[in-house]
């Protein structure tokens, strides 16, 4: 019985969790929040996962008390799964941050050692200077804006 109820405690943790992550950023008051400081967003976000798991450890308990009776509360095992719980959306989160703040291809090249391993790379970088293209984009510019 531990592994369904890990599976339904995992579930009822992800869900929130992914939805907040995936479409949390078209809703006003995270939008708001992302303006704050990089450690202010971290820390609100990580206090807020705390009190999710926190809660969803406890209903899947309660869930789960006709089948696998244990005691509630705040007993060792329960301190075990929110310690680990947090360590885990504790590093998640701060994956999902810094690759948001550099990039993730960024980030997947500085913890892949590319950084500290540099190559000799041959790179060409073309320019092209098209005639009248100053004036063409500045009337394309005044187009799009007058909405003529």
């Amino acid at each position: 019985m531990g592994g369904v109820q890990g599976v339904i405690n995992s579930l009822l943790i992800s869900i929130p969790i992914c939805r907040l992550e995936l479409a949390g950023r078209h809703w006003r008051v995270l939008r708001a929040i992302r303006h704050w400081p990089f450690y202010a967003v971290f820390l609100a976000k990580i206090g807020l996962y705390l009190i999710l798991i926190v809660a969803a450890t406890e209903f899947t308990r309660m869930l789960m008390q006709p089948i696998n009776p244990q005691p509630l509360g705040f007993d060792v095992i329960f301190f075990q799964i929110v310690v680990y719980a947090g360590i885990m959306s504790l590093l998640v989160n701060a994956v999902i941050e810094v690759g948001r703040l550099l990039g993730f291809g960024v980030l997947r090249d500085l913890v892949t050692g590319r950084y500290h391993r540099p190559r000799r790379e041959e790179r060409v970088f073309l320019l092209i200077d098209m005639k009248d293209s100053t004036a063409a984009a500045d009337v394309s510019t005044t187009w799009r804006t007058t909405g003529s």
